[in-house]
């Protein structure tokens, strides 16, 4: 049986996508990407997807299906970006999308 789906992960469809179009979309979310995905929970990879998609369904249903394939890329493009030039670049967490929406951005460099 899978959990239910974070108030939060709710609350953000219908900011990003509408009341109209949230419901639809929860299902699509739900019935495409399973519980039990490598690499995190299903709460972090809605998560990172819908971050990802910015209200917009052609990008959701793309990092959708990046998340099928590998999890660890919607993670990566959604939690981190690269600083400094060159050979100097480092990886920073930007997002820990464990945390709910609103909890999971780095404001301080203390994630």
């Amino acid at each position: 049986m899978t959990s239910p789906v974070p108030t939060d992960i709710i609350q953000r469809i219908t900011q990003d996508f509408g009341d109209e179009s949230a419901s639809v979309i929860l299902a699509n979310l739900i019935s495409r990407i399973p519980d039990g995905l490598p690499n995190g929970t299903r709460p972090r990879h809605l998560r990172c997807v819908i971050h990802l998609a910015e209200g917009d369904l052609e990008k959701l249903n793309h990092y959708i299906e990046i998340c099928l394939r590998d999890t660890r890329d919607v993670m990566y493009a959604a939690e981190y970006r690269q600083t400094g030039p060159g050979f100097g670049t480092k990886l920073e967490r930007i997002h820990d999308f464990n945390l709910p929406f609103g909890e999971s951005t780095n404001h301080d460099g203390s994630l």
